[in-house]
């Protein structure tokens, strides 16, 4: 630091008087590798010329920086896992204080905090090559700079599942495919432990399995299916049988022992099994599936029912009415949903308490209701159930005869 007039002129730290009111100007140089930065005391600030006029002791200091450099990561080529959170990336340096810190060319889902140049997050996509990273070290004297080579792979795929795991199909009947799915990272290539049964196949791309199976095989056939890529794999185990037609399996259980039920095929090929008796008179229902071959819960009903009738309606809602539970003879009736998995109670209850009756689907989407039993004996008496209004009505005439247990067939 010099100054004018003459006087001041040191390295470190000097003083000097001077008669009040002289103006001196002070000036700072830099030595080599290093930066001036700016003033501070006196008046002065910032690193334009420093004038202080002297009317009083005053301290004034320049300020000196050197540049940061030899900038370096914990990791330079690191090898991260898409969706998976990555160890900080921490970075070093020597030289001076880093002021701030810049990148460019980082994966998404990675950030650099600009005070600390730590590399943090979750990479969101693969890189089909490394990613070249620069990062940018800076304070008022300079900066200096580190590359990376970030690479991110796929997640390893895992918890591989079918949509049908132990499966019974018919010999010379068309499968419907059976469909992998997995939780982790997007699947290069599937793979059998051993041959599927004579005519179905697997597409080796999409894990779909497909075909006609052309034997009976004499015991189930299990098959371990692995799902791969370059940074793992995982696995499932399909059972399959073939039968000849006409043949009976042993499938999953119900969730409850029933007798006096009603099983009614969804649109969307699953079974709804509702009511009975079993233990005490039943208002749970549950789904059975045909792919997987269990039963799951869904509902219950509103009302306990034994013996009543289940009728699929147009747009797939069922019709439940009537039967018997503790306390006598039903009258009321409930639509299930199977879209929600609830029942609801029909707007209108039916005109007699009635079990063990018909229910037949007329062709303009009605519903007929004959015969039965209920408190007063054998039925004769006939109801029409309207889906657009919810409600029943006797039809003009009863059946000529009172039946118990009849059958009813849409001609």
């Amino acid at each position: 630091m010099t100054s004018s007039p003459a006087g001041i002129g040191c390295g470190t730290a000097c003083s000097q008087a001077f008669t009040e009111g002289t103006v001196v100007t002070l000036t700072a140089t830099a030595n080599a590798g290093s930066a001036f930065t700016g003033w501070s005391g006196g008046g002065c600030t910032g690193p334009d010329t420093c004038v202080v006029p002297v009317t009083a002791d005053a301290t004034v200091t320049a300020t000196f920086q050197v540049p940061p450099n030899g900038l370096a990561y914990s990791t330079t080529q690191p090898k991260y896992t898409a969706n998976v959170t990555i160890p900080p990336n921490t970075p070093i340096s020597s030289g001076g204080r880093v002021v701030s810190y810049s990148v460019s060319g980082l994966p998404p889902g990675l950030s650099l905090d600009p005070s600390t140049g730590v590399i943090t997050g979750t990479p969101t996509a693969v890189t089909m090559t490394p990613a070249f990273c620069v990062v940018t070290a800076t304070n008022g004297a300079g900066k200096t700079t580190a590359s990376l080579m970030i690479t991110v792979n796929a997640e390893p795929p895992s918890n591989l599942t079918y949509s049908a795991e132990t499966v019974t199909y018919i010999v010379d009947v068309g499968i419907a495919p059976n469909t992998p799915s997995n939780s982790g990272g997007m699947v290069a290539s599937y793979s059998l432990s051993r041959a599927l049964p004579v005519g179905l196949i697997i597409d080796t791309s999409t894990g779909i399995i497909t075909g006609t199976p052309t034997e009976v095989t004499v015991n189930p056939v299990t098959v371990i299916v692995t799902a791969t890529n370059p940074n793992g794999s995982t696995t499932a185990t399909l059972t399959i049988t073939v039968n000849s037609p006409g043949t009976f399996t042993a499938t999953g259980s119900m969730m409850a022992t029933r007798t006096g039920l009603v099983a009614t095929l969804l649109s969307d090929g699953k079974v709804l099994v509702a009511g009975g008796y079993g233990g005490g008179y039943l208002s749970s229902a549950e789904l059975y599936d045909p792919g997987t071959g269990a039963f799951s819960a869904t509902g219950p009903m509103t009302a306990a029912r034994y013996e009543p009738t289940a009728t699929l309606l147009p747009g797939g809602r069922v019709l439940i009415a009537g039967g018997f539970a503790g306390a006598g003879y039903l009258s009321s009736a409930e639509l299930y949903n199977p879209g929600t998995g609830t029942f609801t109670a029909t707007t209108g209850l039916m005109t007699a308490t009635r079990e063990l009756h018909t229910a037949t689907l007329l062709p303009g989407g009605q519903v007929l209701i004959a015969g039965g039993d209920s408190h007063t004996g054998h039925l004769s008496s006939a109801e029409l159930y309207d889906p657009g209004t919810g409600t029943f009505t006797a039809t003009t005439g009863p059946m000529t005869t009172a039946r118990y247990v009849p059958s009813a067939t849409l001609l």
